[in-house]
């Protein structure tokens, strides 16, 4: 458990030094990942992430069980500067007290930015809870930790 605390704060931290965040009124984007556990249990993660906190609407998939995390029900952080190579996106499921992280590998970072678009694709690591746990997660096991996704980021206005 420290370790996942360790981890988090770290994440915290980095976002907080090295980013910038979406301006507000600017438009939401959307993210698309999809990659594999470390036990082989596919993952997948789709929707709109905020440029506000009123534009969340995320699906996350992991085998056969899925969670929509959606404005209503989470607080949520996004901090990306993709010509820093940086992306963090931590939301945070106000029922059940869990979090989902995502965080680009900075090396696998690839962006296009135009006046009023912004494409992006990259590898990050995901921690989740398991979707469909009724309860909040308390082992090892009720967590995915770390799974390697590829995921592509599109913004427009």
């Amino acid at each position: 458990m420290k370790h996942v605390l360790f981890s988090r704060l770290a994440i915290l931290l980095a976002a907080l030094l090295f980013s910038t965040s979406a301006q507000a009124g600017s438009a939401a984007a959307n993210l698309s990942c999809s990659g594999k556990t470390k036990s082989g249990l596919g993952i997948k993660i789709e929707g709109i992430i905020p440029a506000t906190e009123e534009d969340l609407d995320l699906e996350v998939k992991v085998g056969k069980s899925a969670v929509r995390l959606r404005s209503n029900n989470t607080s949520n952080k996004i901090e990306e500067d993709f010509s820093k190579k940086f992306f963090v996106l931590i939301i945070t499921d106000n029922d059940h007290g869990r979090d989902t992280v995502i965080y680009a590998i900075p090396d696998t970072v690839r962006s296009n930015e135009k006046p009023g678009s912004l494409n992006a694709t990259f590898s990050a690591h995901v921690t989740t809870p398991l979707p469909g746990l009724e309860r909040a997660p308390s082992t090892y096991d009720d967590f995915v930790y770390r799974a390697r996704i590829s995921c592509s980021y599109d913004y427009s206005i």
